[in-house]
């Protein structure tokens, strides 16, 4: 992994584990019986990117370039001396490590994720959880995981019931939605 992927990898767990405690929090808010879920969720989530997050830091650490004296002996025994300042290069002409880039392939695949999460957040927005969440699973089965449209549907119908059953058992709250 590039510098420059690590980097992205950071901002996206950072940001992941700021909305996951804002979600922990808010989750306090429900009746107890329905904040149970997605307290659960947002735990699971902020230990997750939390873990994300230190692995990166350690990648870092780890590849932190170490300083070089600032004279090195031509053979043992021979005085050191630093370079008049004419001498030393600039850092600013020296060109950027490919290490040091966020590729353009990373990028892309940030904002084709994060494309999906907000897509999600947006169906269900706009024409309900249950419904939302239905038709992003099978949108996504079939378009992100690529897989058969059989197994989208079945899969998508499958987690459909699983969070009917789970909404009605433990009398959680699904959003509405604005069309619905």
């Amino acid at each position: 992994m590039n510098r420059g992927t690590v980097w992205t990898s950071l901002a996206v767990a950072s940001l992941t584990l700021v909305i996951m405690v804002y979600a922990g929090l808010d989750a306090l808010t429900f009746s107890e019986a329905s904040m149970w879920f997605p307290a659960f969720v947002a735990i699971v989530g902020a230990v997750c990117a939390l873990s994300v997050i230190v692995k990166d830091v350690v990648t870092l650490v780890r590849r932190r370039p170490v300083a070089a004296p600032a004279s090195v002996p031509a053979e043992v025994g021979e005085p050191t001396s630093a370079p008049p300042a004419d001498d030393v290069p600039s850092a600013a002409a020296e060109p950027v490590d490919d290490d040091e880039r966020v590729d353009g392939a990373v990028l892309r695949q940030v904002a084709y994720w994060l494309g999906w999460m907000v897509g999600l957040g947006v169906l269900v927005m706009v024409i309900g959880g249950f419904i939302g969440m239905t038709v992003w699973l099978l949108c996504f089965l079939r378009l992100a995981s690529r897989q058969s449209w059989l197994f989208s549907v079945i899969g998508a119908f499958a987690a459909a019931v699983v969070l009917f059953v789970i909404t009605n058992a433990l009398d959680f709250y699904v959003p509405q939605g604005i069309f619905a």
